[in-house]
């Protein structure tokens, strides 16, 4: 039953890893379909990114009332009704219904896979507490078996990166054979029913919870997922503290200001120069992933005039950098030392972003920069565990709301940006929100000093 569940919970990954590149694919074809402007097609990719903010935020309260299972197929199903109705959109705003219905979909699907894991790995070592259950609760799940738990959570993330980088090309190919971008969406929501119905009929672990207010899932799943755009592998480290004496949530995160004294306070989360800066890091960087993600082959297609076949060469190339690097980068970044991991990680992605953009003959220098990026997500969420670790679960909430906004504005600032001064115009956010991870990184080193604010 395990095996199974782990099993569908990777092909899950890989849809929305599939779902991601063919909005993006599928950009440049629906720009001609509704006759759309840059900033209408940034609308319609910021779209897809609002619904995944809205369904990645709701998905934890719905996982305290209903199993994990059902919080897959319910995202399913959402998504699978924004496919179709993209798929049949005769104007332009209920395609933009269907990528939003699309993301929600996609969000709840993700985050509940990313639940899975801490659940699996539980019942492997409480098989004394009852067939198949497991009370998260009271349970101490997210601190048992780490390392097991960071191998199932890479294996996971790293299937994301596989549909990311192998379906770019075979969309384009589809869309060919198939004779346009409405036939793909169709299929894929086939596709994605023939999965519903065999998760369906799979048994999954059980998860008996609690009300609400005594125990909060969304805190372990926060610490464990991450959005679509930026998927790949969340360090698991601390994640214990997600959990751990966990109360009724407030019903405001309310700031009040509060002298610093000569030690730090445990009661609460001080909102520092560290905190502030590892959220202007993550969120720059999110942004320049999205750009690059959703808007790299109608920037090659219009900008280089590059045919779709080839620019999806170029997009798969970068998540196939990108997905290597992530699966590798546990060998080198601890050793490197985190802060001077994501200065050169970033540095070398800003250099051959430039190179890309600048020289029209070194196009394949986008493919090498998704190395760049590889690490930097994931080793900011360690810095930011490690900075804070009695507020773990609270700080990656902050950092992935943080980047879920990040990716919504992007879509539609290069899309505005471009209506007004042009594609090549635009994509030179991509290099300036990568220098603003870089001051965000260098404002989390600031010495904590004077008035802080706390976050109760």
């Amino acid at each position: 039953m395990k095996h199974r569940a782990f099993l569908w919970a990777l092909l899950v990954m890989l849809l929305v890893g599939v779902f991601d590149m063919t909005r993006s694919i599928s950009g440049p074809l629906m720009q001609k379909t509704f006759s759309l402007s840059y900033g209408e097609l940034g609308i319609l990719f910021a779209a897809s990114s609002i619904g995944y903010l809205i369904g990645s935020s709701t998905v934890g309260w719905g996982l305290n009332h209903v199993e994990v299972k059902f919080g897959v197929l319910i995202g399913g199903l959402i998504t699978m009704l924004g496919l179709v109705l993209a798929a049949s959109a005769s104007y332009f705003y209920i395609a933009l219904a269907g990528f939003a219905l699309s993301g929600v979909g996609s969000g709840w699907m993700e985050v509940s896979v990313n639940a899975l894991i801490p659940v699996l790995s539980a019942l492997k070592e409480r098989t004394n507490s009852g067939p198949n259950a497991v009370d998260l609760a009271n349970s101490e799940q997210p601190g048992e078996q780490p390392g097991e738990q960071a191998g199932m959570f890479n294996i996971l993330h790293g299937f994301y990166g596989v549909g990311a980088f192998a379906f770019p090309v075979t969309a384009t190919w589809l869309i060919a054979r198939l004779g346009g971008w409405r036939p793909l969406f169709t299929i894929l929501a086939g596709l994605l029913l023939v999965v519903l119905i065999g998760i369906f009929g799979t048994r999954f672990p059980k998860t008996r919870q609690r009300h609400v207010e005594e125990t909060n899932v969304a805190d372990t799943v926060l610490a464990a997922a991450s959005f679509p755009e930026n998927s790949g592998i969340v360090p698991i480290k601390d994640m214990s503290s997600a959990s751990e004496g966990h109360t009724r949530p407030p019903r405001s995160n309310r700031l009040k200001r509060t002298k610093q004294t000569g030690k730090s306070r445990q009661e609460g989360l001080q909102f520092s120069f560290a905190l502030a800066g590892l959220l202007v890091a993550i969120t720059a960087y999110v942004m320049a992933e999205v750009g690059v993600g959703a808007w790299l082959p109608t920037y090659l297609v219009h900008g280089r005039h590059l045919s779709l076949s080839h620019s999806s060469f170029y997009l798969s190339g970068f998540y196939a950098t990108f997905t290597i690097g992530r699966l590798l980068g546990h060998l080198w970044v601890s050793r490197f030392g985190h802060h001077r991991a994501i200065l050169w990680s970033t540095i070398f992605a800003f250099a051959l972003v430039v190179v890309g953009e600048l020289r029209t003959d070194w196009t394949f220098a986008f493919v090498l920069a998704g190395a760049g990026f590889a690490v930097i997500f994931p080793t900011i969420t360690a810095i930011a565990s490690e900075t804070f670790p009695n507020h773990s679960g609270k700080v990656l909430g902050l950092l992935f709301t943080s980047a879920g906004i990040g990716s919504m504005v992007i879509s539609w600032l290069i899309g505005g940006m471009a209506s007004w001064f042009g594609l090549d115009v635009a994509f030179i956010l991509i290099p300036v929100c990568l220098a603003a991870s870089l001051i965000g990184l260098w404002m989390s080193r600031i010495p904590p000093q004077g008035l802080y604010m706390e976050v109760e």
